[in-house]
């Protein structure tokens, strides 16, 4: 059985029983070339450190697959944020890992040539939160240990300048973040919330929304 759905008029085609098999072995070799490391057997959840930068590494990969990003100027730094909740340990804690992970990576690559800056943003008022979020972000890494009234609030900034909001937590997928990667058993799952990434003005090439699942209103079509 065929599902077929669209992101900004792209067709998205999910495939049934006979092409699940074929799906999977696409989306271990886009998580290979990315990586360089083989699927295991077994993944831990997507907090252990060991798989983090396996999760970045496929976000980031992600994100060059988004037309507006690929039209930015070479010159121009592609800027990440990483907000996390300060009164959290467990969100500081995710966050300082996510950071020296991006931090460790950018330097040994660009962004579509461009060089990559990252910037650590705690959550805070809404004033003063909408100018850290707004100086000239990109995309913004969303950690968890956040609390849903407040992701929900961040989220009207991304929206509001066109930032793609990402993460590593399923939850946030339903309170409205774009891009999700979770690293499990038996395969990593790059996730797209449909109306998120039409509020935040995000248009996904084909090539990419063949590996997806896309979620819509709760529900996920692959």
């Amino acid at each position: 059985m065929m599902h077929s759905g669209h992101i900004h008029g792209i067709p998205v085609s999910a495939v049934g029983a006979r092409g699940f098999h074929a799906l999977c072995v696409i989306s271990a070799m886009l998580i290979i070339l990315v990586s360089g490391t083989p699927l295991q057997a077994k993944v831990p959840q997507e907090e252990k450190t060991g798989y983090l930068g396996l999760q970045l590494k496929i976000l980031m990969r992600a994100l060059t697959y988004e037309k507006g990003l690929q039209k930015q100027k070479k010159d121009l730094p592609m800027v990440v944020g990483v907000l996390f909740d300060p009164a959290n340990s467990k969100s500081v804690l995710t966050s300082s890992a996510v950071v020296q992970t991006l931090e460790d990576q950018a330097r040994q690559m660009k962004f579509m040539g461009r060089p990559i800056k990252i910037s650590a943003i705690p959550l805070m008022d809404d004033p003063r939160m909408d100018v850290l979020i707004g100086k000239h972000l990109a995309a913004l890494y969303v950690a968890p240990g956040i609390a849903d009234k407040d992701v929900r609030r961040a989220l009207k900034h991304t929206r509001q300048r066109s930032i793609i909001s990402m993460s590593g937590t399923e939850h946030y997928i339903d309170l409205g973040v774009t891009l999700t990667v979770l690293v499990q058993d038996p395969r990593p799952r790059i996730i797209i919330n449909e109306e998120a990434a039409r509020a935040e003005d995000a248009m996904f090439s084909s090539r990419l929304l063949q590996l997806v699942e896309i979620r819509h209103k709760g529900h996920s079509h692959e």
